[in-house]
Parts: C-alpha cells; sequence; structure tokens
C-alpha cells in the first residue's frame, strides 16, 4: 500500500500537481508509520518466508528513500537493501525461476525486485554513503526477526558492460544475472499472444498496476460466463462489464 500511495504521489508531483502542507504533513506521518508498522510486524519465518516478506521489504525501501534521511529511516534503507539481497538468494533459484512455483507469483516477486533495485541505484549518492556508516543498534525487529548487520553494507562496482562502471552499488554480480534470469523466465514462458500459462496459484497480485488488461462485455454476458455472478443484479444486463485479464 505505502509503495502505490507513493508510486502515485510521485506520478502526481512529477506532472505539476501540488498537494498543500495539511495533506503533505498527512503523508508524510502516514507512510512513516507505515514503516514502523512494517519494521515491527515483520513477515519472516526462517526457511518459511515468501512473496509477502518480500512485499515488506520491497515497501520499506520505498518508504526510506522518500522519507527524509535521519538514523533511523537510514537504518530502515541498510536492512532492507541487505534483506532484499538475501531474498533473491533464498527465492530465485540460480536458473531465475521462482521458488514458490507459480508462474504469477514468479513475476510478482521479480516486479518487487526490479523497483526496489530501481530505486536504490537512483538514490543520490550523499545517501548511499550515509549507508556506509549506520549504527545497526538503531533498528529493533523484534524477537526472532532478522537484524540489521554490524558490519556496513558492502558495494560492488556495477557489472560489466554497464555505462556506470564508476558507480557503486550493494548488488553483487551474481545480483543483477539474477535479475537478467528472471526476466528471462518470463520471456521464455510467454505465449505469442502475450499470456503466460497459468501453473500454480494466482491472487492476482501485482506490485504495481500501472496498464491493467481488461476484457470488455455486458453485465449479462459476465453473468453467464462465471458462477460467481450468478444472481448479480446491481447493474443492468445491458452496462459494460469489465474483467481482468491477469494473465
Amino acid at each position: 500500500r505505502a509503495a502505490n500511495w507513493l508510486m502515485a504521489y510521485d506520478l502526481f508531483s512529477y506532472s505539476g500537481f501540488m498537494f498543500d502542507d495539511t495533506f503533505e504533513s498527512v503523508f508524510v506521518k502516514s507512510i512513516y508509520e507505515d514503516g514502523v508498522h512494517i519494521v515491527n510486524n515483520l513477515e519472516w519465518l526462517n526457511q518459511q518466508r515468501g512473496n509477502h516478506y518480500l512485499a515488506d521489504i520491497a515497501g520499506l525501501i520505498s518508504i526510506a528513500v522518500h522519507l527524509p534521511s535521519t538514523s533511523k529511516t537510514d537504518a530502515w534503507l541498510a536492512f532492507s537493501i541487505q534483506e532484499l539481497v538475501t531474498e533473491v538468494k533464498h527465492q530465485f533459484y540460480p536458473d531465475g525461476g521462482n521458488f514458490e512455483g507459480s508462474t504469477t507469483y514468479h513475476r510478482l516477486s521479480a516486479e518487487m525486485i526490479y523497483f526496489a533495485t530501481a530505486l536504490v541505484l537512483g538514490m543520490p549518492k550523499e545517501r548511499q554513503d550515509k549507508l556506509k556508516i549506520i549504527d545497526h543498534k538503531v533498528l529493533k525487529t523484534g524477537w526472532g526477526k532478522p537484524k540489521l548487520n554490524k558490519f556496513p553494507l558492502p558495494y560492488y562496482s556495477l557489472p560489466a558492460g554497464s555505462n556506470y562502471r564508476d558507480m557503486k552499488s550493494p548488488f553483487p554480480d551474481w545480483y543483477f544475472e539474477r535479475m537478467e534470469r528472471m526476466v528471462e523466465f518470463i520471456m521464455d514462458i510467454t505465449k505469442p499472444d502475450g499470456h503466460i500459462p497459468q501453473i500454480g496459484d494466482n491472487d492476482s497480485g501485482r506490485f504495481f498496476k500501472l496498464s491493467p488488461k481488461y476484457e470488455h462485455m455486458t453485465v449479462k454476458q459476465a453473468r453467464e460466463t462465471y458462477a460467481n455472478l450468478e444472481g448479480y443484479a446491481e447493474l443492468p444486463d445491458h452496462d459494460d462489464y469489465y474483467v481482468e485479464d491477469y494473465l
């Protein structure tokens, strides 16, 4: 939710829309409280974590990047980057496939990783430099949850072939290689018509849905097609009905 609010805020802001001070104050406070909630309720279980925890981490990165730099928000950022690297290795196999065995969860998780990684790479150098001097004691995640490492985040050169070879990032070479294979996996399973096969669970999850696809029909056609709409009478038969194409 926080990541989507921030995405919407950025889109409005970059389009020239101005929010008043009252809204800004309430919005920043709410985003900060979301960050506090995530840190205090990490959906982490050793060897039994999946896209829920990845969403915690991707959301926390979005929150920490957007909020002003403080000892707490910088600790959130360092922790979420640390965990993002850990979860890419834990949740994606070396061939790029997601361990949950679902084509739609693969896309959801890969999308979260790509957006979160882009936010980190796009940070100003001054903010990145602060991550090298974080006090790990600032972050309290609760009993049995991952902790921020005592040592600063390691920094690496970007992969060979990058146009920014002089830039450093907290992501090692294998991380970018696995990201590449995540996308290759999606490309390889995509049918000529642009759909992917339905394998495994599908809760219609997406991180951001900037251009959703819909099939247009009438309410009558939808009611005749889908068993869960039996008895549906909120709209007249001739009205438009849009069914999202999740694949």
